[in-house]
């Protein structure tokens, strides 16, 4: 059973109920161009949405071409995961995406200050 659960870069995610390794993507505040909350125009949810700087958004890219059909979760750069459960990569990503569904703002920006507190490292995490 899948639930769509966020839109990445116009691509649909889906939350995954099949038991399989789960890849830990983590991004820190210093591989973050941009990060914001905003309702989502479509329900009453909201989104988060972030910008990674034009290295790690190569290195993001690269990592979800090379595990398309791979369930992954994101955390921050400490290796906390964000508020966020584990969807499977459709196709790869680009530099600025959107994590949506989010019940309310408060919700979303608490998901904001976790993906930035911390520092850490950006990229793929082998724990």
């Amino acid at each position: 059973m899948k639930k769509t659960i966020a839109l990445i870069v116009g691509v649909m995610i889906s939350l995954s109920t099949n038991a399989q390794e789960t890849l830990i993507y983590k991004v820190s505040s210093e591989c973050i161009k941009n990060v914001f909350a905003e309702p989502d125009r479509e329900d009453d949810s909201w989104q988060v949405v972030i910008e990674l700087n034009e290295s790690e958004a190569i290195n993001f890219n690269n990592f979800t071409q090379n595990n398309l059909g791979k369930i992954f979760a994101l955390a921050n750069g400490t290796g906390h995961l964000i508020n966020l459960p584990p969807s499977r990569i459709y196709s790869a990503f680009g530099s600025k995406f959107r994590a949506a569904g989010f019940k309310s703002e408060n919700q979303a920006t608490s998901t904001i200050s976790l993906l930035m507190q911390g520092g850490g490292n950006c990229g793929q995490s082998n724990t």
